[in-house]
């Protein structure tokens, strides 16, 4: 194992252990224990469901989107994706951003749309288009 491996697995862990750390807050927010929350919302072991929180195990896609919808947060910050909890706290975020300092990711390989010509049942230009 070289230095760069090392280094790899070092994120891994700790980007393992991060996710676990949201995941044990958002099952004590839902008022169950953690063997509860995995019998009744992901249908798991309690030990399955521990590895994965001390980040021993991974977490699957599958398993963020049903903690996710159990716990009423977005998977992409379960998964530490970004750091936006539920979509009110995106629309605070664009709220509360001024409108110069808006830094729109580019989308990578993304095609435009193709959509057919259709007959709007206004003219456009009475509505000030």
């Amino acid at each position: 194992m070289n230095k760069k491996t090392k280094v790899v697995d070092k994120s891994d862990e700790l980007l393992s252990k991060k996710r676990g750390r949201r995941i044990k807050v958002e099952i004590g927010r839902t008022g169950k224990s953690q063997k509860d929350f995995a019998l009744d919302d992901l249908h798991t072991s309690q030990q399955h469901l521990s590895g994965i929180v001390t980040g021993k195990h991974n977490l699957t896609r599958d398993n963020a989107e049903r903690i996710a919808a159990a716990a009423g947060v977005r998977v992409e910050w379960l998964l530490c994706d970004d750091d936006f909890m539920t979509t009110e706290d995106i629309a605070k975020w664009l709220i509360d951003k001024p409108r110069t300092s808006y830094n729109i990711p580019k989308i990578m390989n993304a095609n435009p749309l193709n959509l057919p010509e259709i007959e709007l049942p206004i003219d456009p230009y009475v509505l000030g288009c």
